[in-house]
């Protein structure tokens, strides 16, 4: 029977507002710093093995530029017409490896791009497809989805394709090589640049180092020696003008980071059995240790496997002036990179899963010896447990 108080009924469709792809850059996106990486982790996903990242001043809001440029497989305009303005596409979800050389990708809700919208207001894609004969560029005007009267399909972004000129031998790809290096043609004839222009915020020394950090840590140590074994390469480089061209250059973590006083590492499987090995300082050997993790009321922990390692210094002067001398450096040095990369990065599929491990400024009146001290304590007594339950 018809309910008699309907006097009429019908669907809509959701239309979303434009500036829900601002929100996208903006909410999603934790930092400027996460928005870089983000769009580096793009270039990985695109078979690239080289990236560089770089800024041209004046590096304040609504002037400057920053440019990605990397030399993966590029997109062609049926690409930047489908994926590349579908937000949340689901090609990622489809293709879970990397076309060439059979990646594990990284992104797979389709908004890294986005990125690109919270480092500035304008973005130009220049792409170049391997084997095809045209460049393709798009420009995207993001400050169009600051208009609250717009609706998302009544932005509109302007592209073409043409003879390349920067995708080419001679053209700005050629750049992610040095000057004594010489690439072969095959070489620069794909890849991807990304201009963005009209820069958000202001970039300074601060801004740069947790940038260069946050790049250097991006990989786990393991998954880079995975990469040099399966012969395969991803180098980020980074670019910047004078007075932080002293931050330019290939990014690696610091050398002391290779030398801890005290190191722990190993393997943790689905129910809680570890194998380890540990190194105390002073020893040159890494000593075995096995077992069981258990819980107070006998359950085993579920959350594996995975993989560990622990990297822990002494950082009094004396011992720091030790890593100070090998490297060149300074103690000041040496604790300063120290600092940049301490914390606990966790990793999936080799890259860092942000934004576990970022550091927070905390004021904390803690002595520093006290955290030197049980840093210490902490690695020995974990090797004294495991000796007492393997005995």
């Amino acid at each position: 029977m018809a309910d008699s108080t309907i006097r009429s009924s019908g669907t809509q469709a959701l239309r979303p507002r434009a500036r829900i792809l601002r929100t996208f850059g903006d909410e999603l996106i934790s930092s400027e710093t996460v928005a870089v990486i983000e769009l580096v982790k793009n270039a990985y996903d695109a078979d690239a093995a080289r990236v560089l990242v770089r800024f041209q001043e004046p590096l304040e809001i609504g002037q400057g530029r920053i440019e990605v440029i990397d030399n993966g497989h590029g997109m062609s305009l049926e690409t930047i017409q489908t994926t590349w303005m579908e937000p949340a596409t689901l090609s990622r979800k489809r293709e879970p490896r990397s076309e060439f050389r059979k990646r594990r990708v990284l992104g797979e809700k389709g908004i890294g791009r986005f990125a690109a919208s919270r480092l500035a207001d304008y973005l130009e894609v220049v792409t170049r497809r391997a084997g095809m004969t045209r460049e393709v560029r798009a420009l995207f005007d993001w400050k169009q989805f600051d208009d609250a009267e717009k609706y998302l399909d009544q932005v509109e972004v302007l592209w073409e394709e043409a003879r390349p000129t920067e995708i080419c031998p001679g053209g700005t790809v050629q750049e992610l090589w040095q000057h004594n290096e010489n690439p072969e043609a095959d070489d620069l004839a794909h890849g991807t640049i990304l201009r963005m222009e009209g820069l958000r915020t202001v970039w300074g020394k601060d801004e740069f180092e947790t940038l260069r950090t946050g790049l250097s840590r991006l990989i786990s140590p393991f998954f880079a020696h995975d990469l040099v074994i399966q012969n395969d390469e991803f180098q980020i480089l980074l670019e910047l003008s004078v007075p932080f061209d002293y931050l330019s250059g290939a990014v690696e973590p610091p050398e002391a980071f290779q030398k801890p006083h005290y190191s722990l590492k190993g393997h943790v499987d689905e129910i809680g059995r570890y194998d380890l090995t540990i190194r105390l300082r002073g020893q040159t050997e890494f000593e075995p240790v096995s077992g069981q993790f258990t819980f107070k009321d006998g359950h085993r922990p579920q959350c594996g496997p995975f993989g560990i390692e622990l990297r822990v210094w002494d950082r009094r002067e004396g011992d720091l002036a030790e890593l100070a001398e090998l490297y060149g450096s300074s103690v000041k040095d040496v604790r300063r990179d120290l600092d940049r990369v301490a914390g606990i990065n966790i990793y999936r599929d080799g890259f860092r899963v942000f934004p576990f491990g970022e550091q927070r400024k905390v004021t904390c009146s803690f002595p520093l010896i006290r955290i030197r001290y049980f840093a210490t304590r902490a690695i020995e007594k974990a090797w004294l447990i495991a000796q007492h339950s393997t005995t």
